[in-house]
């Protein structure tokens, strides 16, 4: 199993965002000349989410509000949306020229030299909504809103779907550039899209269209792997008190018996009050053969295991130092497909033995 197979399985019960990118538009009178010039039908369209404790939309900038955006760090979004008008000024500095064409982001698009149209957009609803509102709006009106969304606490995900639900693709065209399904979401990145909207000439006088796009996508928590270590503390020595600069602890001296051991990642200076809990280990010897198995608690896996067990405290590397690099153990799984238990049979020992069980750990945060 892959490890992002892994995280699926993790979270795929209550981790799984819906987000619904919902857009009601409204278009007046087709043409400029029966653009209302007061004023025309117009409505609120929203961009909606499912509940997640942070909102996915970042942030949002339409191409005729009267504004040139800039947005960090990409700069100006839309120049050219500089409030200006020439003919039939109807919005003043509240809008500019209507655009002509679709609207690449950070490059001027081509405008009409009117401004009877007015596309507004925002984000509402705690991060969850962008709404957008078109006014006056006429066939081969170009509106364009750009937008950009992450998953939720900087976790990784993919966009799982995009679904244009538009009744009326007659006289409304319209397409969402930027995203597709499929596409990654990095950890800690914003995808960039773009809402990009066109009245066809068979659009109706007066008539108001909507249309619907719903995007879903599917965010796992990030994940943090640490070094991990058994220890036992009426046997272990922490790697530091032995002279090392890192730490880890050897364990011993065991007689024959059956032993339970606590699995610690991320326990710095050996200081478990630093680290986390995240399985047990257990040694059964007889005498000659030992059997050590590792064990995950729920929650955590391991990517690597190396082991050494012997009658000295530390391993020996291949010049006869002494070592507590895992690399230079003599027993070793590495990689491991995301496991939660892993086992050695380790054999031809004698006495009392010491054990260093060292493991690449991780989970989700």
């Amino acid at each position: 199993m892959t490890r992002l197979r892994r995280l699926k399985r993790q979270v795929r019960l209550g981790r799984s965002l819906i987000i619904a990118l919902a857009v009601v538009v409204a278009f007046g009178s087709a043409g400029v000349a029966y653009a209302r010039m007061q004023g025309g039908p117009h409505n609120t369209g929203v961009v909606n989410t499912s509940s997640c404790c942070c909102g996915p939309f970042t942030w949002v900038v339409s191409n005729d509000d009267g504004a040139e955006d800039s947005v960090s760090p990409y700069g100006i979004i839309d120049p050219g949306d500089d409030g200006g008008g020439t003919n039939y000024d109807r919005w003043g500095a509240q809008s500019s020229d209507d655009p002509s064409e679709p609207q690449t982001m950070g490059v001027a698009c081509a405008r009409y030299n009117k401004d009877v149209a007015r596309t507004t957009a925002w984000i509402s609803g705690e991060s969850r909504e962008i709404t957008v509102l078109v006014e006056n709006g006429y066939p081969s009106y170009y509106p364009t809103v750009f937008f950009a969304l992450q998953c939720p606490d900087s976790a990784l995900g993919t966009i799982t779907g995009v679904v244009i639900e538009n009744p009326c693709p007659e006289a409304l065209s319209v397409t969402v550039s930027g995203i597709y399904a499929g596409q990654p979401l990095p950890q800690c990145e914003e995808v960039v899209g773009a809402l990009q909207v066109h009245v066809e000439q068979p659009a109706l006088q007066n008539a108001v269209y909507t249309f619907r796009v719903s995007i879903t996508i599917e965010c796992q928590p990030p994940v943090t792997c640490g070094t991990t270590y058994a220890y036992h503390a009426d046997y272990a020595a922490c790697f530091l008190d032995l002279g090392f600069s890192v730490w880890g602890w050897t364990n011993g001296p065991l007689a024959a018996g059956s032993y339970e051991f606590e699995l610690w990642a991320s326990a710095g200076r050996c200081d478990t009050s630093k680290g986390r809990l995240v399985g047990w280990l257990t040694v059964d010897y007889d005498g000659s053969e030992a059997v050590v198995t590792y064990n995950m608690y729920e929650g955590n896996w391991m990517t690597a295991t190396h082991l050494y067990v012997g009658n000295n405290p530390l391993p020996r590397n291949k010049k006869g130092q002494e070592t507590v690099s895992p690399g230079q153990y003599p027993y070793g799984h590495d990689p491991l497909d995301d496991v939660t238990t892993d086992s050695y049979t380790v054999t031809g020992l004698s006495g009392d033995i010491y054990v260093v069980a060292h493991a690449v750990a991780c989970w989700l945060e």
